[in-house]
């Protein structure tokens, strides 16, 4: 076989749908992800974003009360996904305050977009006010467990002797 024949064969492999097995075969590393997406827009968009349909949507959703391990990845990729949105709100605050200060020198400036920015800048702003204050009160929770945990410990080192 020629370097030109086997190029042209391994083209015509690639462009070949997959068998129906590969293409319907559960990703449970995909569909958690897909999940996760869906649950902070909507079933729709994840599903055109990812082109799924949303029955596939609706059906891995209901997996998760029957696969233990799916619903693990589905966990963890949730809480990556919410402790990176976080990440977002300091450079979004600080675009808007910097969007301000220039519109507030500038000659020429929109007022409406002056009010949505600023509009948007209090959102921002109430949103890391409100994450700050459930960091702080599941921090103190937590400390709460491990104080009760630790006291339990201590209760039943103490019986054991």
């Amino acid at each position: 076989m020629t370097r030109d024949s086997r190029r042209k064969k391994q083209a015509r492999a690639r462009r070949m749908p997959k068998p129906e097995s590969e293409r319907n075969k559960f990703k449970p590393e995909r569909a958690a992800a897909i999940l996760v997406e869906a649950a902070f827009m909507s079933d729709e968009k994840a599903a055109r974003k990812w082109r799924v349909s949303v029955r596939s949507i609706t059906n891995w959703r209901n997996r998760l009360d029957d696969d233990a391990e799916f619903a693990a990845i589905f966990h963890h990729k949730k809480d990556i996904f919410e402790a990176n949105w976080a990440l977002e709100l300091l450079p979004a605050i600080y675009s808007a305050i910097d969007y301000l200060k220039r519109a507030a020198q500038a000659k020429r400036y929109s007022h409406q977009m002056i009010h949505s920015i600023a509009g948007a800048l209090k959102i921002l702003s109430e949103v890391m006010v409100t994450k700050e204050y459930l960091d702080a009160r599941s921090a103190r929770q937590r400390g709460e467990e491990d104080q009760a945990l630790g006291a339990l410990e201590t209760h039943r080192h103490a019986s054991n002797e």
